[in-house]
């Protein structure tokens, strides 16, 4: 697996990236397989299953008639149709035609049609019938498709729509800047730095990358901390934070799982020739059909000798109808692989090295990958590793990338809040800058030449790293080209002699001419000289380089009124001089280089080539000490001084004189130069149309395939009803079940063999039509016709199915209501609450409803089951809500009713009444007497109130059901 890695930032219904996400995703995106991670609220770090209910899906694009098929629907169409299946493209990213790696591509799949786009990029041609023009895609389409698959696969399992963003890593810069698939970017990270440890070993299906990372606790920088500590208070900048810095790297593109497979692919087919060559017409490497059957069949052995040591592959009727079985053993496959058994542990001690780290000291060897797996590639690891050491293989190899990757989505996101973790990632190939200068031809110094327009002028190409291998981004570098005082290009190149950026500068002559004669405007200019130009370049988070800014530097010398300080800032301290300037320092405008780009290094070029680091610091250093010193100046400046205080100080009255007096400063001027950037070499970038062009075709691609699923599911619908009604129609007759019995009472036999001609009249028409081009509207329509003819009959049994639960509604709707009219007749008088118009009013509800009901009942029996009821449910279920409404009013009442006061006890033997009121009026019994009596005065009052006042009962059917 090429473990391409993509971050994707999800917000909900939105185009922007810097809002705070719903969810967010990670795509590990392979050579071979797909592995998707999602984080979301309830949802914790999660792999997302696919259709399928699998982990992990085959990155595989195919294409059959007018739909595109994904992962194991495209590989089963592989085994018939292998030219219109594609996989293992990602390593064709910004590759040219005639690249190595597109040849040996070439080689691996002879059956696959590879055309030159107008960029000379790869692009694959696809015949969809025999009578059809071919169409084409390119790789970056391909990979487009496989992003959006992803994205769709997460979006159902989060049940959410998702606008997504992508990046890639493992990638040189030009193939870096060819893979967008049409998504806004967020950030990029490798997949070895997605789990925390020392070395990672990730073997891949086409590559193996290892990674030798320092874990720490640093403190956190303003550069660093940027948008991934947004979402967390300032003081977490402050404290130390872990850091993960790549310090070596190390990879091999041509060793990973699908060599193996390629391998024994070949072997296989060596063993069938062995086997069938007589009984053949031709080899069997000429038939697409049978190599794509070999290659899945040595996919599959190459997974059972990981366990075992021997295996049978065979395949029926693979060739010309010939079955193929032979016996495969591991040492056989050892054999077939030796030489990249021993390309293991060179890339491993290549990593090492650069890092500067051996083996005995590395807290972990972890691996992961899902070709590590492979037998003899265990065993280099194992020997390799020191006494006392074992290689660490806890995590879980093929989802340990999309489950780092989604944490660190997670923390950079805004939506979320996790323990900080920052990721220091280094330029895996270094970035040189070339240019030509113009020199002398007998300069001693010249090393490459060409014959110049001037006579005894020879041109000199300068080459200077800007950005070296394992630099640490984000970073911001600047180079500085001081002889050039003529329009001039330069290139940026990487890894290859071809540049991959290419950019022309103008406008330097009028600059030239513009500040030299500065002095001919401002009699202050006393002289003007050309410094160079300097380009400001800058690295993202994705180790993906741009050009910011070209400005002509210019020195001017320059007379300026300068204020000296007066006598109170002449008799300061040392240190109280020292404490004012860092003050002001920090009061005033700093340097922009030095403030704007903290830790920038500066790359000049000295002799029109680098200044050293040394050089960059002294500039900061004089930015610095101008600055302090300006800040001063304006410290000490005195606009309004008094008279007394002239008269009494002769020094203050000497400094305000000398304050005035001029001197000779020099300013530095930066004027921005337009210049224009050109892509040139690996880069083949896509230009604006073809981004269009190619976002247009996706989009009718996503539109086909939505107007083939709406087609696949109205013909299922319609399919499954036909089948449905004749099963029910067909079984009718002999079933004994209760709805079948219900099927034959309420319909005729002649209505039922109209609908069953109906149904096998449709089913005819059905398999007259051309279901791969017919219209999701016209199986929706033939679907509406069934049912407007089945609709009498659909109402019948619908009715007598309801018919039978509403009457047992009706009858325990009776038993409840029975029950509370049984219960309020037993209430006593004195905690009564219901009068007896209520009471009344609910028995007689009670009693027209069971007329009611076998009034009905008897109506719908002496009517035609087989035609329509007289009455309907819905006008019974009325009736029924009406008894219900009145009991939910009694039973509300009820329950919000007040409680009775309790009556006083008192207990002559043990208990005296209070006060100094006389005994004869705390009577017990006169007391009860009163307290009875006026009871039922206030029970009185209670009834006649709440029958004039308390509110009538609701209308018909606005009152829910209500329990006892």
């Amino acid at each position: 697996m090429m473990s391409l890695l993509f971050i994707v930032f999800c917000a909900i219904h939105s185009d922007s990236i810097h809002v705070d996400a719903a969810s967010v995703m990670s795509i590990d995106l392979g050579n071979d397989m797909i592995k998707i991670a999602l984080v979301k609220p309830g949802i914790p770090m999660e792999i997302v299953l696919n259709s399928e209910s699998k982990r992990k899906t085959p990155a595989v694009v195919a294409f059959k008639s007018d739909e595109r098929l994904f992962g194991d629907a495209a590989i089963n169409a592989a085994m018939r149709k292998p030219q219109s299946c594609f996989s293992h493209f990602l390593g064709l990213l910004g590759k040219d035609i005639e690249d190595d790696v597109v040849k040996r591509y070439h080689s691996q799949f002879p059956h696959r049609v590879l055309k030159p786009t107008s960029r000379s990029t790869v692009q694959f041609e696809v015949v969809l019938t025999p009578s059809s023009d071919p169409v084409y895609y390119t790789v970056e389409e391909l990979v487009a498709m496989l992003l959006n698959y992803s994205r769709d696969l997460a979006s159902d399992y989060a049940q959410e729509h998702h606008q997504s963003g992508a990046h890639s890593a493992w990638l040189p810069e030009p193939e870096r800047a060819t893979c967008s698939g049409g998504c806004n970017r967020t950030n990029c990270f490798p997949s070895p730095t997605a789990a925390v440890h020392t070395l990672f070993f990730d073997m891949g299906a086409s590559s193996t990358k290892v990674s030798v990372i320092q874990y720490k606790k640093d403190k956190v920088t303003h550069s660093s901390a940027s948008s991934a500590l947004s979402s967390w208070s300032s003081s977490a900048t402050k404290e130390k934070q872990p850091h993960l810095y790549v310090r070596g790297y190390s990879f091999d593109r041509l060793l990973g799982g699908s060599e193996f497979d390629f391998r024994l692919q070949k072997h296989l087919a060596s063993e069938f020739m062995k086997q069938k060559g007589k009984m053949v017409s031709q080899p069997i490497d000429q038939s697409p059909k049978a190599m794509s059957k070999l290659l899945k069949e040595a996919k599959r052995v190459k997974q059972v000798l990981s366990a075992n040591s021997e295996h049978y592959a065979q395949v029926e009727g693979l060739h010309e109808e010939q079955d193929f079985k032979v016996l495969v053993k591991r040492n056989e496959i050892d054999e077939l692989c030796a030489d990249l058994f021993e390309k293991v542990e060179t890339i491993v001690q290549e990593a090492l090295q650069m890092a500067e780290v051996r083996l005995e000291d590395l807290e972990a060897f972890v691996v992961f990958g899902g070709s590590w797996r492979v037998p003899g590639v265990q065993q280099r690891l194992e020997a390799m590793m020191p006494e006392g050491k074992e290689i660490s293989k806890s995590i879980n190899a093929d989802e340990a990338a999309a489950l780092g990757a989604v944490y660190q989505a997670a923390f950079v996101s805004s939506g979320f809040r996790v323990k900080p973790f920052l990721v220091k990632d280094a330029s895996l190939y270094p970035i040189d800058v070339s240019f030509e200068r113009p020199v002398v031809a007998s300069s001693e110094t010249e090393e490459q030449s060409a014959d110049g327009s001037d006579e005894g002028v020879t041109v000199k190409t300068v080459e200077r790293s800007i950005f070296n291998r394992m630099n640490i981004y984000p970073m911001n570098k600047a180079m500085t080209f001081n002889r050039m005082d003529k329009d001039f290009s330069f290139s940026l190149k990487q890894l290859t002699p071809t540049p991959f950026l290419t950019v022309a500068v103008t406008g330097i002559e009028q600059s030239i001419r513009k500040h030299l004669s500065a002095g001919e405007v401002d009699p202050s200019v006393n002289s003007t000289s050309h410094k160079g130009v300097k380009a400001h370049f800058h690295m993202d988070e994705s180790g993906l380089v741009s050009l910011l800014r070209i400005e002509s530097l210019f020195e001017q010398q320059k007379l300026q009124a300068t204020e000296k300080p007066v006598d109170g800032q002449q008799n300061k301290s040392t240190i109280e001089k020292l404490s004012q300037s860092i003050s002001d320092f920090f009061k005033g405008s700093s340097a922009p280089e030095a403030d704007a780009e903290a830790g920038k290094e500066t790359t000049d070029d000295k002799d029109s080539e680098s200044e050293s680091e040394e050089a960059a610091e002294n500039e900061k250093e004089s930015s610095f000490n101008g600055t302090t010193t300006d800040a001063l100046g304006d410290n000490a400046k005195i606009d309004n001084v008094s008279a007394s205080e002239e008269k009494s100080s002769n020094t203050s009255a000497q400094s305000a004189v000398e304050a005035a007096k001029p001197e000779m400063k020099t300013v530095t001027i930066e004027e921005p130069l337009p210049f224009h950037q050109e892509p040139l070499g690996e880069t083949l970038l896509m230009s604006d149309e073809d981004k269009k062009k190619s976002k247009q075709k996706l989009v009718d691609l996503k539109l086909r395939d939505m107007e083939k699923l709406a087609s696949a599911k109205a013909l299922n619908d319609l399919e499954s009803f036909i089948i449905a009604q004749q099963d029910k129609l067909s079984s009718s007759a002999y079933d004994e079940s209760d709805s079948a019995r219900m099927l034959l009472k309420m319909s005729s036999d002649e209505e039922r063999q109209q609908l069953t001609d109906s149904l096998r009249s449709t089913s005819e028409w059905l398999e007259e039509q051309d279901i791969s081009s017919a219209k999701a509207a016209l199986f929706k329509d033939k679907l509406g016709e069934l049912n407007e003819l089945f609709a009498p009959l659909f109402l019948r049994l619908r009715e007598a199915s309801d018919r039978i639960a509403l009457i047992a509604d009706f009858k325990d709707m009776w038993n409840r209501t029975e029950t509370f009219l049984n219960i309020s007749a037993k209430i006593p008088e004195e905690v009564q609450v219901l009068t007896p118009t209520e009471v009344e009013k609910l028995s007689k509800a009670l009693e027209e409803s069971k007329e009611y009901l076998e009034q009905t009942v008897k109506s719908i029996e002496e009517s035609d089951p087989q035609q329509q009821p007289p009455i309907l449910v819905s006008e019974m279920r009325l009736k029924l809500i009406q008894l219900e409404r009145e009991l939910s009013y009694l039973l509300r009442k009820v329950r919000t009713a007040p409680k009775p006061k309790p009556k006083p006890k008192f207990n002559a033997t043990t208990e005296e009444p209070k006060g100094n009121e006389p005994k004869e009026e705390q009577d017990v019994g006169e007391d009860k007497d009163v307290e009875i009596e006026q009871g039922e005065g206030n029970d009185q009052a209670g009834e006649e109130k709440e029958t004039t006042t308390e509110n009538p009962p609701p209308e018909h059917g606005s009152t829910p059901r209500s329990d006892l």
